[in-house]
Parts: C-alpha cells; structure tokens; sequence
C-alpha cells in the first residue's frame, strides 16, 4: 500500500511543470482546487459503494485543513527547485517529523540495541542525521547547477556585450593588417573605449541581479518545500490522534474507504474554495484580476495531478491505519523520491553530469538513512 501510494505521489507533481501550464503562469491555488475536486469526488465515489452508512468527521476536515498547505507548497516550489529537489525535501522533512512526533508524543516505541558491556543505545538519532546530511548534498548539488548557469550565462553575455573587435584585413598591395575598433567613431579610440566600459558595467550589474534573484527564488523554494513536509506529517498524523480520541480503531468515521475520505474530500474543497476567495481579493487590493481556472491549459494536467495525488492519499491512508505512521511514511516517501527523481532526471532533464551524480548519490543516501530509520521502530 505505502509503496503504491509512494508512486503516485511522486508522479502528481510532474504535471505542475508541463510547458503549456508554466506558460500560462497557472496560479497555485487553481492547482489545489483541482486536486481537492477530485478528493471530494473519490469520497464520494467510496460512500456510494460502501455498505456502511456515512458518518462525518471532523477530524477530515482538520487533516484537509493541513494538506491544503502542504499542497499549495510542493505547488510553489516544484517550479523553483525543480520536481526532484522538492518532492525530496518534503518527503524527507515529513519522514523525520512524523518518526519523531510517534515516537516522542504518542509513545511508539522504537529499538534499543546492547552493546558488548551491557549498555543500551537508540540508532534512531544517526539514521535521523543521515537523512539530514542527504538533504544537504542534494541542496549542494543543485546549487552547483545554478553556479554553472550563472557561469555560462556570464560568459556569453561578455562574448557578445559590445568590445573591441580585432578586424583583419589584407592590402591588396602592401599585405599589411590593420587592427579596426569597431566601436570606435575614428581613429580617436576614447568614444569606444567609454562605451565598453559602461557596458561591461551594466553587464556585471545585470549579471549580478540575475545571481542574487536566482538564489533568493531558491531559498524560497527549499523553505516553502519543508514547510509542505511539516504540514504533509500533520495531515496523517491526524487520522491516527483522530482515531485515538475517538476510543476505538474501528470507528467508520475513520474508514479510508468511506466515511473519512469524504470528510477529508468535503473539507479540502471548501478551504479551497475560501483559499481561491483570498487570494482574489488579495488580487483586487493590488488592481490585479482574480486567479483563472484557464480550463483550456489545466483540463488535462489538472485532472492527471489531482488524480494521482487521490491514488496516492488514499494508498497512504489505507497504508497508515494499518500499519502506523512512523513506519509506513518513510517507505511511502521512499517510493515517492525514487519516483520523482526518476522524473526529473529522465524527463525533465534537470541535471546532467557530475552534479546529476551527487544529485542521485544524496538521494540514494536519504532514501536508504530514511528506510533505516523506519526498520527502527520495535
């Protein structure tokens, strides 16, 4: 179940960078509304077919009122970081968070391991700091990308920026070269010379902007993609509390194949549509049009997003009711990182070389560190 639900999830982001919805500049809002459309469709798809009577929860719509964000987050920084780089940030955050918060507040407990002398000791902590130190090179090897670009970029732009531009040509009947400034007005060189200077200072400015937007549009794409793992582990931490304060594992407001997938689908279309409101009229205070649902563009990656993600929560709900938290999300993010990376790599070509090297050696680490971690548990 977690690894199906691993595939899915790692695939629904694909569709957020396809040419024809980045040129139309989709909003992130019109995304989630798709995706909470057809949450709310599959729920009831699932009550219509289950024998048991449909039984509200609230608790859905608290778990809705999480993934709305975590949503809205892999939405804003796919573009910015890329699909690989954000699903794994994410998944890796929520990885950690939903082990720490199972093992520390809800008391799952997790192995001790003895040494020669008697002594007991957790490998939760090290297998935790792997995962981190693999999020690190990831983050290293696709700065290393930019820093190339911005390399790359800085040279054609000097090759082609106004300069002296050496002419050869033979006399006919001397066979002697001169040496011709082309951007001089005549034979006095200073006009030109004033000219190259300036624009080589605008070219460094340029070029300078260009690195400080470059690496600030990155920084927010790392930041919003860990915020997206802290909200994601809150989303399925709650089916868990939800069904323990309910005082029974067996509740049917609590069945993924029922009743909870439609308070969850209910929920997640309602906060979006309020989400849509607000950002209309966060809109209109700028003197700018509310966001567009631009049907044309979003018919079919829309509706391919939102139904992968279903696929995908509904797998992971399944997978968490029955076998916990700490356990089944690092797998489920596991599957979901080899999936997306593959995508990025194969697909969309964002690395190549020595940095798609470490970039798929860091995920290898974090993926092996965070299936570790998950065999800890006791």
């Amino acid at each position: 179940l977690a690894v199906i639900g691993g595939i899915a999830n790692g695939t629904f982001p694909v569709f957020i960078k396809t040419p024809p919805v980045l040129a139309a500049h989709v909003h992130p809002v019109i995304f989630q509304i798709y995706k909470s459309f057809y949450a709310f469709l599959l729920g009831v798809v699932l009550v219509l077919f289950n024998i048991t009577p449909y039984n509200f929860t609230w608790w859905g719509v608290a778990s809705a009122a999480a993934w709305i964000p975590a949503g809205l987050a892999t939405i804003v920084s796919v573009p910015r970081v890329g699909v690989g780089s954000a699903v794994l940030i994410t998944a890796s955050t929520g990885s950690l968070l939903s082990f720490l918060v199972f093992w520390i507040c809800f008391g799952e407990e997790i192995k001790t391991h003895r040494t020669a002398a008697g002594g007991t000791f957790y490998l939760a902590p090290a297998y935790m700091t792997g995962t981190l130190v693999g999020m690190t090179g990831l983050i290293a090897a696709q700065q290393g990308i930019l820093t190339q670009l911005n390399v790359g970029a800085s040279r054609r732009s000097r090759l082609h920026s106004p300069a002296t531009v050496q002419i050869s040509s033979s006399d006919s009947t001397s066979g002697a070269s001169a040496d011709v400034d082309a951007d001089s007005g005549g034979s006095d060189g200073s006009g030109g010379s004033d000219e190259m200077h300036t624009s080589k200072q605008s070219t460094q400015h340029l070029m300078h902007r260009r690195r400080r937007q470059s690496a600030g549009t990155q920084a927010v794409g790392f930041s919003v993609a860990v915020l997206g793992g802290l909200c994601s582990a809150c989303q399925y931490g709650l089916v868990t509390l939800g069904r323990a304060q309910a005082g029974g594992f067996q509740s049917q407001q609590f069945d993924p194949l029922g009743s909870w997938m439609l308070s969850f689908g209910g929920g997640a279309l309602a906060i979006s549509f309020l989400t849509f409101l607000a950002a209309s009229w966060h809109n209109m205070l700028h003197g700018q049009p509310p966001p567009k649902m631009e049907l044309k563009v979003m018919s079919r990656p829309g509706s391919a997003a939102g139904i992968f993600w279903c696929i995908g929560n509904l797998f992971n709900t399944l997978a968490v009711t029955s076998g916990g938290n700490a356990i089944v999300i690092p797998l489920s993010n596991a599957m979901s990182l080899i999936t997306s990376g593959a995508w990025g790599l194969l697909w969309y070509r964002e690395m190549r070389g020595g940095a798609a090297v470490g970039w798929c050696i860091a995920a290898v680490w974090t993926v092996s560190m965070v299936i570790l971690l998950s065999f800890e548990k006791a």
